[in-house]
């Protein structure tokens, strides 16, 4: 064959040398060399070919062909269109120009060139195999099929058209027609690598392991270095919790091809479930070179790290509701950097990212904004550094609306309110793992005490009404239009059972309750083992042992469910007792499970102790502005803490390691606050029974009768004849070390702690949150404004329609709390519905 070629080139050779103006012979010297593979001799003599005679379309097409094979895509082009000029009708010439447009991306103008040359020549079964690439790869799978059965039709043992029919197939999730294709494929071409590897993708797919190995190490038989079987064996040992064999396999197909990005991104993946934060984040960064990515990469400049002071940064959503409500609590740490910070969100989350401390801005989508520098939700754990020992657990760091008009009701006798979701985007890739069914819910539906709200929406909202289970379960779903009405219904709620889905991080990130059923194979961030997660410390995973195997989950769910109805129900007991036994009955105090814990407060009470018997709380509006900015080990100041219902929300909020000094000046009422605190096993709180002012002296308390009607929280500070006195501190007197937080409630001397706090204020910088009285007059807020603050009016409702007895009667009327939030001047935090204080009324 050698010696042949050799001749035929010797030949043709010397046909030139006797004549140099031969052209037939460059041409056929130029067609020996590209059936040879030499592609740079074959241009030469092709060119020669045009130049001496450039009217042969055939030459051009030809010339085009070699570009092609070398990836000259411009100079392949140019030599298709002078093919096609010289022969209008030319249907070879219109389908390589339309592989060359494909190629270079220009699927459109490709599939123009290709329908050209059906119009040319209809029983061309490759144009048609390739219209269909084309149709696919731009979404229009049904268009796409069709091609490839008349490609197949045209002629049946078109292997590559099999291949391709399987791809599409498995696109529309239709995977025994896929399998059936592949196979097709295999027996007209058993050395067909790539049918071998989608094969094992399809079966993979349907959970079969084992077998998408076997084909994977077909594909390798035939070629060794053939990365793509090296990447889905890798994902295949993964899906077998194989994870070090994983890493492994795809470490090495990296050596292959360093700069495959899907590997590269899974290889993050993988890292990360096992905790490996620093390396998994940073190799997940190759994502953004990936085709799934490439819309959301467009954006630039990219922020890389470093100094943000003064910059402004848009933020991201990418991929899917869960991920950004996972990530979003990075924005408060991006804002701490002085970035003024934009995000560009789904309309979903709108209203429930506006809770979000540290965000000037929400958009969605087709919104231009300003921005010095971008970054997606999901690279900004990469780009803060962070590891397993710096996870943010600033949570809450979402929050409920403050208004809803979806109440929960709940059945007399119900100990728990539950919420469930049972099935997450069926979009998603692992959706078939990691979705359950609403029957493997029914065992808990008949556990005593407990009533069940389905939040499920989309189709499966509809199993519901299939199984005939709305008298068990109430639809909330419907109700529910947004993240923050799914925030204001897990507000309600005592625990949140769901698969893992958008909802599970919603509660998760509300400091909620949750617990997680797991699929064998999970999510990466939920790691391989173990029932707790560093990223939610309020979650419990109930964990598959066997893939689609989830009655013992469900086992495991019961008996813990009846095991927290029994605790609940010891403590309803305990309560009782407490209120009926160990209280006397002729007293004026009693207990209540509240929402912050158990609390002691007076019968006779008109104000803080009516709130508490009817809601179970008392001005939870202020709570819900300050859960906002306090965070664990905060030092937090509580001048007038009165019964303690808001210090021991405060005591709680700043952890173990944090500090709250409540000062309370009445002595009755200051020991109904050591009880609280008391009662809930409350050790980082220092309570003092002095008055807060701006000297060292005595103030005189009027006398109350508490065992009559009477709103205490309303103090008049008067000469009556019958008083008490309480000595008065100065704030600065204590040199607080730090303070984030000094939370005022003085019946009008708010000025006068300010005053003997000057020294305290200037050094340390607190927040300030005054009760607001209407003896105050305009000196207390031009002092605040001399100080620097910027100051807020916030207005509350005593009465809340999500309170947390789910009381649908308001017994306060209009009645509101009225206070000044005041804010250093270099303190950035998003202020919704908050109206700014006028300086000089």
């Amino acid at each position: 064959m050698e010696n042949s070629f050799a001749e035929a080139i010797a030949f043709y050779q010397k046909s030139i040398d006797l004549n140099p103006q031969d052209w037939e012979a460059y041409k056929n010297l130029a067609n020996l060399w590209a059936m040879n593979g030499n592609l740079e001799p074959a241009i030469t003599y092709y060119q020669k070919v045009v130049y001496l005679n450039p009217n042969l379309a055939e030459v051009h097409n030809n010339l085009g062909n070699c570009f092609l094979a070398k990836n000259q895509l411009e100079d392949a082009i140019a030599a298709y269109q002078k093919a096609v000029t010289l022969n209008p009708k030319y249907p070879e010439a219109f389908y390589n120009l339309g592989n060359a447009f494909k190629a270079k991306g220009d699927l459109a103008t490709a599939k123009i060139h290709y329908q050209k040359t059906i119009s040319l020549k209809p029983n061309f079964p490759e144009v048609h195999n390739n219209l269909g690439l084309v149709l696919q790869e731009e979404g229009y799978l049904e268009a796409a099929i069709s091609c490839y059965q008349q490609a197949i039709k045209l002629n049946p043992e078109y292997a590559a058209a099999h291949n391709n029919l399987g791809n599409a197939f498995e696109e529309e999730k239709n995977l025994e027609k896929a399998i059936a294709c592949y196979q097709k494929s295999l027996s007209l071409n058993p050395n067909y690598i790539d049918a071998y590897n989608n094969l094992g993708n399809v079966l993979l797919t349907q959970g079969k392991a084992e077998e998408a190995i076997a084909y994977y190490e077909k594909a390798l038989d035939l070629d060794p270095n053939y990365v793509q079987a090296h990447y889905n064996y890798a994902n295949a040992l993964k899906y077998q919790d194989r994870l070090g064999e994983a890493i492994a396999k795809l470490q090495y197909t990296l050596t292959l091809d360093p700069n495959f990005a899907e590997a590269h991104k899974n290889l993050g993946i993988s890292l990360l479930i096992e905790g490996e934060f620093a390396q998994g984040f940073a190799e997940y960064e190759w994502r953004w070179h990936t085709k799934e990515y490439q819309k959301i990469a467009s954006f630039q400049p990219v922020w890389h790290g470093g100094d943000l002071q003064g910059k402004k940064i848009l933020l991201l959503c990418e991929q899917g509701f869960g991920d950004n409500i996972h990530f979003i609590r990075y924005a408060p740490l991006i804002a701490q950097q002085g970035a003024h910070i934009t995000l560009a969100c789904y309309e979903e989350l709108y209203r429930l990212f506006s809770t979000v401390p540290g965000i000037q801005q929400i958009v969605t989508s087709g919104t231009t904004v300003e921005y010095d520098y971008c970054a997606p939700t999901m690279s900004l754990p990469y780009l803060m550094g962070t590891t397993a020992e710096t996870i943010p657990t600033n949570i809450p760091y979402l929050f409920p609306p403050k208004n809803t008009t979806i109440i929960l009701e709940s059945p007399p006798e119900t100990y728990l309110k539950v919420g469930i979701v049972w099935a997450g985007n069926p979009g998603n890739t692992n959706d078939r793992n990691r979705s359950c069914s609403l029957i493997d819910f029914l065992p808990l539906l008949d556990i005593p005490g407990i009533a069940f709200y389905s939040l499920q929406k989309g189709a499966k909202a509809q199993d519901l009404t299939a199984l005939n289970l709305t008298d068990k379960i109430q639809n909330i779903g419907e109700k529910i239009h947004d993240f923050a009405d799914t925030a204001a219904v897990i507000n309600q709620l005592d625990l949140v059972i769901c698969v893992d889905t958008s909802v599970a991080h919603l509660a998760g990130a509300m400091g909620k309750t949750v617990w997680i059923l797991l699929s064998k194979v999970a999510d990466w961030r939920w790691m391989l083992e173990g029932e707790n997660n560093p990223w939610y410390p309020t979650l419990r995973l109930f964990r598959q042992t066997k893939l689609g195997d989830w009655h013992p989950v469900f086992q495991r769910v019961a008996l813990e469910l009846e095991k927290l109805i029994a605790e609940l129900q010891n403590k309803t007991m305990e309560n009782n007792l407490a209120e009926q036994i160990l209280l006397p009955a002729n007293g004026f105090n009693k207990l209540k499970k509240c929402r912050h814990g158990v609390l002691l407060y007076n019968v006779n009470d008109l104000g803080i102790g009516k709130s508490l018997a009817a809601y179970g709380e008392y001005k939870e509006g202020e709570i819900e502005l300050l859960q906002q900015i306090i965070k664990p080990e905060d030092l937090v100041v509580e001048i007038g803490a009165n019964i303690g219902v808001q210090t021991v929300y405060l005591a709680q909020a700043v952890g173990k390691q944090g500090t709250v000094l409540a000062f309370e000046p009445q002595r009755v009422v200051f020991q109904n606050l050591c009880a609280n605190l008391a009662l809930n096993s409350i050790t980082n709180t220092y309570c003092y029974n002095v008055a807060v002012s701006d000297t060292f002296s005595a103030i005189s308390l009027p006398v109350l009768d508490y065992s009559k009607p009477h709103d205490f929280s309303k103090l008049d500070i008067s000469e009556d004849e019958e008083n008490e006195l309480a000595q008065t501190i100065t704030l600065d007197s204590l040199n607080l070390p730090h303070c984030r937080l000094i939370k005022i409630d003085v019946a009008g001397m708010e000025l006068a702690v300010l005053q003997g706090a000057i020294n305290t204020i200037k050094a340390l910088q607190p927040i300030l949150y005054i009760n607001y009285q209407p003896k105050n007059d305009k000196s207390l807020i031009n002092f605040l404004a001399d100080c620097g603050y910027k100051m807020y009016w916030h207005k509350t409702p005593i009465y809340q329609p999500n309170n947390y007895f789910n009381n649908p009667e308001n017994v306060f009327g209009k009645a509101e709390s009225n206070n000044i939030f005041c804010v250093p001047p270099n303190f950035d935090l998003k202020l919704d519905n908050l109206k700014p204080v006028r300086v000089n009324l």
